[in-house]
């Protein structure tokens, strides 16, 4: 149903379906954009697409692939110092996405790449929850309506809930995972995925 374009646009009617997508760590827009030729956003699913990158600039990629194939600037979600698996360090790039969305949104979806996946995720969280006040202009309308993660990464030494450690209810938002089957980390997307309430998933 999300690929599909069932649900309504927040362009309105007849206008394409608004995703913004959120590049990986130590990645970029250029890298984001790649993703979304491969994945057919625009030519296939005629989605409108937008773009977001960590707030935190990194000198190289960890990607052995690009590697001497991009060029930077990279960019992160969570404070180099501070590791990219960690809901503190982590909190500066929820904050920075949920203010981009506030200023440029609403949109109908956010496709996120492994740490942008896990950003989309404690972000909905967020927004679930109505915790926070930069999203008021909303008046209750949900700024996206779904979740495309792929290759999605989870928080490091904590059994991840949308509450926080402590647990609490599932997501509801409806949610498509893109899981790797041969993926080395694949444990950390069934981990993300496990967190919402009636997930999709293709391998």
């Amino acid at each position: 149903a999300i690929m599909g374009g069932s649900m309504s646009n927040a362009g309105g009617i007849g206008s394409s379906p608004r995703v913004l997508c959120l590049s990986g760590h130590a990645s970029n827009k250029e890298v984001s954009e790649l993703q979304a030729m491969v994945l057919g956003f625009e030519d296939t699913h005629r989605l409108e697409l937008d773009y977001l990158d960590g707030p935190f600039e990194v000198s190289t990629t960890t990607d052995p692939t690009l590697k001497g194939q991009l060029d930077g600037p990279f960019h992160a979600w969570g404070d180099p110092a501070g590791g990219h698996h960690d809901r503190d360090s982590l909190q500066a790039g929820v904050d920075h996405l949920l203010a981009h969305v506030a200023k440029h949104g609403p949109y109908d979806g956010i496709y996120g790449f492994s740490n942008g996946a896990l950003i989309a995720t404690l972000a909905t969280a967020m927004v679930e929850g109505d915790g926070y006040k930069s999203l008021e202009k909303y008046k209750g309308i949900l700024p996206w309506k779904f979740v495309i993660l792929a290759c999605g990464s989870c928080l490091d030494n904590e059994a991840f809930h949308p509450g926080g450690p402590s647990g609490g209810p599932k997501l509801s938002t409806p949610s498509l995972h893109l899981i790797g089957a041969k993926d080395s980390i694949r444990w950390r997307s069934d981990k993300l995925k496990a967190t919402y309430e009636d997930p999709d998933s293709y391998l």
